[in-house]
């Protein structure tokens, strides 16, 4: 009933040890939303950069059906809406 602290669900980490990709909080993508937007593009980390109505959350909360629990779940929000329950981001830091 409740987001998780990172680590919680063990069994669902990466193969690279990363933990609660998906499940917490929906988080927001720097991706506008396209409809077909993924059949046409580049297979390897595609970023849509054409400015549409909406932009990409994805991988579920914890108020959301398992199914939406994963990484490659997406959904479109308009980027002006805000909810304190369900959307977040995730800071990324690259090492050297």
């Amino acid at each position: 009933n409740q987001t998780t602290t990172v680590g919680s669900y063990p069994r669902g980490k990466t193969k690279i040890d990363l933990f609660d990709l998906g499940g917490n909080v929906w988080e927001w993508c720097f991706d506008w939303y396209g409809e077909d937007y993924y059949k046409k593009s580049e297979k390897q980390d595609p970023v849509n950069l054409k400015e549409t109505d909406f932009r990409s959350l994805r991988g579920g909360s914890w108020n959301d059906d398992r199914d939406c629990a994963r990484c490659a779940f997406r959904i479109r929000v308009n980027p002006d809406l805000r909810s304190l329950i369900s959307f977040g981001f995730r800071c990324v830091r690259t090492l050297k």
